[in-house]
């Protein structure tokens, strides 16, 4: 019996199942083991996503310490909309000045999230960043976003 060979990459999280030749397969697992088709559930060698950092501060401007439940509700948010999100603990010392020259120096953490190529996670962020300019009480959130290619 020639052998058909069917490579499947599902999404995270994903069930797939397939049916031929009246054997059911549940994520690449055969139901029926007398059927000749083999099928692997692989993933790709490398993947291309956005990463995108966004540098939070740990005071408000007025020096008060920012509540660790608006990084916690920040963090859940990125986690529940993206799948996942990561928190550099570190603190990274910030100096800039403002239209007016006033200088700043602040202390920062950085939280980062890598996603799928698509439009949608670039409008999302755009008004996301808006929410958290209003959330921790600045003029600007410094958020970036890069390719990145996933070995």
């Amino acid at each position: 019996m020639k052998e058909t060979r069917l490579e499947i990459y599902p999404a995270k999280n994903e069930r797939f199942s397939i049916q031929t030749n009246g054997a059911l397969y549940i994520n690449g697992v055969s139901h029926n083991p007398e059927v000749g088709v083999s099928i692997e559930e692989k993933k790709p060698q490398s993947k291309t996503l956005y990463r995108y950092e966004i540098i939070l501060p740990l005071f408000f401007n007025d020096s008060k310490e920012i509540p660790g439940t608006l990084m916690d509700l920040t963090l859940d948010e990125l986690e529940e909309e993206f799948g996942g999100v990561s928190l550099e603990q570190s603190r990274i010392i910030g100096f800039w000045r403002d239209d007016d020259g006033l200088r700043y120096k602040e202390q920062n953490t950085r939280i980062f999230c890598d996603v799928p190529l698509d439009t949608d996670s670039r409008t999302f962020f755009r008004a996301y960043k808006k929410e958290l300019e209003t959330r921790f009480k600045q003029k600007n959130i410094w958020m970036v976003a890069y390719l990145i290619d996933v070995v």
